[in-house]
């Protein structure tokens, strides 16, 4: 059995405990001053950070940073089960480390929890399955871009970071107002273990919801989309 090397595992680690320090460091901002800095900016945020750590760990572990993306490249059988695993368990402990990281450094006293503040939740006046819904269709066009950019062969995979960070931001700001756009299971991992909500009835939307979206548009791209010729 082949066995997994520390270079990619490291990065899926650092590449998802930043994106989490950056989430709580951007609620952190729009909490300390009037107005904040406002949906686009927390927006451009987080898909500036996933742009930037994805082209940077693209040629070691493909700059995943997601369960959902991970599980969605294993059904269309671009890495191997063990890889798979062994990147959603060190991208779950990169989650933990980066939301209760963020927690200490962007928490001032008396303020409370910044990190249960980041916690996403469906907007009042929609039914739930319109948040599973969200979070389904908003990973299914993700993991789309992923494919097509950096998994497909072809020129597009010299930018797919900086493809794949302008869809994260386009998607945050089409539905964060109804699910808060997650898309990243390890996002609520993250979140939720830190602040001891990981069990509530959102766990399923934020799991199951991207994970289904990614599946979905992986296996179409793999196995009706993609030819022989932009096999790797």
């Amino acid at each position: 059995m082949k066995t997994v090397s520390l270079r990619p595992l490291m990065a899926e680690f650092v590449g998802t405990a930043a994106l989490l320090f950056i989430v709580v460091g951007v609620t952190s901002a729009n909490q300390a001053a009037p107005g904040g800095i406002g949906l686009l900016g927390a927006a451009l945020a987080v898909g500036l950070t996933i742009a930037a750590f994805a082209s940077a760990f693209m040629s070691i572990s493909g700059g995943q940073f997601n369960p959902a993306v991970t599980l969605g490249l294993m059904a269309a059988r671009k890495l191997r089960p063990v890889q798979g695993m062994a990147y959603i368990l060190v991208q779950l402990a990169g989650a933990c480390f980066g939301a209760y990281g963020g927690s200490v450094t962007f928490n001032p006293s008396l303020m409370g929890n910044v990190a249960a503040k980041a916690l996403p939740n469906l907007a009042p006046g929609y039914h739930p399955a319109q948040g599973y819904l969200v979070e389904i269709v908003l990973t299914f066009i993700l993991m789309f871009v992923i494919y097509g950019t950096a998994v497909q062969r072809g020129a597009l995979k010299k930018v797919a970071g900086l493809f794949i960070g302008l869809t994260v931001t386009l998607c945050i700001l089409t539905g964060s107002h109804i699910s808060g756009a997650v898309m990243n299971p390890a996002v609520w991992f993250g979140l939720s273990s830190t602040t001891g909500a990981l069990l509530t009835d959102r766990t399923l939307t934020y799991t199951v919801g991207p994970i289904f979206g990614a599946l979905i548009a992986s296996c179409l791209w793999a196995y009706v989309l993609e030819s022989e010729e932009d096999e790797e």
